[in-house]
């Protein structure tokens, strides 16, 4: 049976941020081999790295940010051990955000059919590159979302062992080749990204 790695990405926007603002994307990939070394998860973790945090390219990246990404071994027991870690620290950090925290770009995709259980999705996190605080995201950076996936996809199926990007669907424990990738002209929200309240301003009548 192929192996199915999980593959968490932290993003960590500014320097000073505490752990509970750091934001996770997860997604999954198959293998075409049965059997696959830690060495070869390190290597996902380390192409992962590379492509997530990159400083330039014609895709959605984190290069001013930092971040971490942990591979698992789906078929491993909970708690399930680390297969690859790999850690990014920019050389120069973001210094502000351009977007509340809890907006984000809604990156989705499917295998074969759009329908319940042969799609996924991920939040990707508040990105100084989107520019601007304009009501919809641009062509150029819904395009950016996209092609962070593809290159990202492209990339480690040149690797051995091939990984594919799958949808793994827990209910029926299955994982399903992505062939579709696409990114609407709304921003999203994740309200549990949102920053807590330091303090209140009150007013009487």
């Amino acid at each position: 049976m192929p192996v199915t790695a999980i593959v968490q990405i932290t993003t960590q926007l500014l320097a000073a941020d505490p752990p509970k603002d750091f934001m996770t994307c997860t997604l999954h990939y198959q293998s075409d081999l049965a059997t696959v070394a830690d060495a070869d998860f390190q290597n996902m973790a380390n192409t992962t790295k590379t492509i997530w945090f990159a400083t330039g390219g014609a895709y959605q990246h984190y290069g001013t940010n930092g971040g971490y990404v942990n591979v698992y071994n789906l078929a491993d027991p909970h708690p399930r051990p680390q297969r690859g870690h790999a850690s990014y620290t920019p050389t120069t950090w973001a210094t502000d955000v351009s977007y509340p925290r809890q907006i984000c770009l809604c990156v989705s995709f499917y295998s074969q059919r759009n329908i319940k259980r042969n799609r996924g999705r991920i939040y990707t996190p508040t990105n100084p590159a989107w520019g601007g605080t304009g009501g919809r995201p641009s062509q150029a950076v819904r395009d950016q979302g996209i092609s962070l996936l593809k290159t990202l996809g492209q990339n480690l199926r040149t690797q051995t062992p091939v990984w594919f990007h799958v949808v793994y669907s827990p209910t029926d424990a299955s994982s399903k080749t992505v062939t579709n990738y696409w990114c609407n002209d709304v921003w999203d929200i994740q309200r549990r990204r949102a920053p807590k309240e330091t303090t209140r301003s009150l007013g009487v009548p």
